[in-house]
């Protein structure tokens, strides 16, 4: 019975374990667009920023 207890202890203690990388998993797949979608919106804002100096210095 004892047994019986650690092997699903130890069952419940392993699909915690896999629900946090899951959650780990879900998190930085959910980040990733995130990021690209904010260094993607910076390199915009930096091109619009080049792109006005060029036309204020034309100008």
């Amino acid at each position: 019975y004892l047994i019986l207890y650690i092997v699903i202890e130890s069952y419940n203690i392993y699909n915690y374990n896999s629900y946090i990388e899951v959650l780990l998993l879900v998190v930085v797949v959910g980040r990733l667009p995130l990021i690209v979608v904010g260094s993607g919106w910076k390199l915009v804002v930096l091109l619009l920023e080049v792109a006005g100096r060029k036309l204020f210095s034309g100008i």
